[in-house]
Formats: C-alpha cells, sequence, structure tokens
C-alpha cells in the first residue's frame, strides 16, 4: 500500500473498549484492532476491499428511490459511511459509537467531520430503545476487539432492529 513510504504506526490507543494502532501509509490510515482493520481511509479510494463494501453495496438495494435516512450502529472511522456519503450525498446518517476515543482518531485521522454524520456516543443496542426516529436503512456494524480477535459482542434480534 502506499508506493515507497513504508507503512508505520504513529499511535497506540487503548481505549475503554479496545487498543487502536494507528497505522500511517503514503496516501491514508488504517486502524487496527486486535490484527485486524477496524477502519481504513484512503486519499482517492472509496472502496476499501473489505467487508464495508457489501455494507454499502446493501445499501443500494433499497426499493425505489434512493434511500432517504440511515442508522449506522457503530461507527468507528466511519469507512461505510464515507463510502455511502460517496454514493449517496444527501442522505441523513445517523451513527451510534461507543467508543468516544475511537471518534476523536477517526476527527485526526480520517477527517470524520467532513462526512456531516449525526453522531450519537453510546451503546447502540442500548440506544435503540431511545430513538424515535424511522430510518430507510439500518447498518448494524458492531464490533469490539476481544483479546486476540474482533467480536460481535451480542446478536440482536430483528425485531428489536
Amino acid at each position: 500500500m502506499g508506493g515507497d513510504v513504508p507503512s508505520k504506526i504513529i499511535e497506540s490507543v487503548e481505549t475503554e473498549f479496545n487498543k487502536v494502532d494507528v497505522w500511517q501509509h503514503a496516501d491514508g490510515y488504517d486502524f487496527e484492532v486486535a490484527g485486524g482493520t477496524h477502519a481504513t481511509w484512503h486519499r482517492g479510494r472509496v472502496m476499501t476491499g473489505y467487508a464495508w463494501d457489501a455494507l454499502t453495496a446493501g445499501s443500494a438495494l433499497f426499493p425505489g428511490s434512493a434511500p432517504r435516512n440511515l442508522l449506522m450502529l457503530g461507527l468507528g472511522g466511519a469507512t461505510a459511511c464515507r463510502q455511502l456519503r460517496k454514493i449517496f450525498p444527501d442522505l441523513a446518517i445517523t451513527a451510534i459509537e461507543i467508543d468516544a476515543q475511537m471518534i476523536d482518531l477517526a476527527r485526526r485521522y480520517m477527517e470524520l467531520d467532513s462526512l456531516n454524520i449525526d453522531i450519537r456516543i453510546g451503546d447502540a443496542y442500548e440506544m435503540l430503545g431511545e430513538i424515535d426516529e424511522r430510518f430507510d436503512v439500518v447498518l448494524d456494524d458492531v464490533y469490539l476487539g476481544m483479546g486476540s480477535d474482533v467480536l460481535r459482542p451480542e446478536v440482536v434480534a430483528d425485531e428489536v432492529l
């Protein structure tokens, strides 16, 4: 990745929920959690080759016209939201992220504030019961570093969503 400039860790952060290594590449950044890419941002490239591409593609299957609004459970570095913003520039995006330090990292390294996302900090599954809005699309991208792996903290029933 990134031509002649070697990739390197430029910051490591222990949050309440994750240990995040920020990798700098010649053309962007990755957040690594438990040895896996937790978020990625590269100048001039929207698609990633990772699972976020499938989340974004699934949103494009909305019946009829483009979706008007979307709820993202788990924001991380906003990789999927960046793709969604590019494909659906007028999409109203609301995201819930439990890890405020992850949001800070995304602001510093991944241009989070340029995406115009309504960000709410808290446990996405707990906050579902407090949300009165209705959304055309709900994406569940909640993952946490658990020891040496990245895992889903729980499975949420379709009825909850």
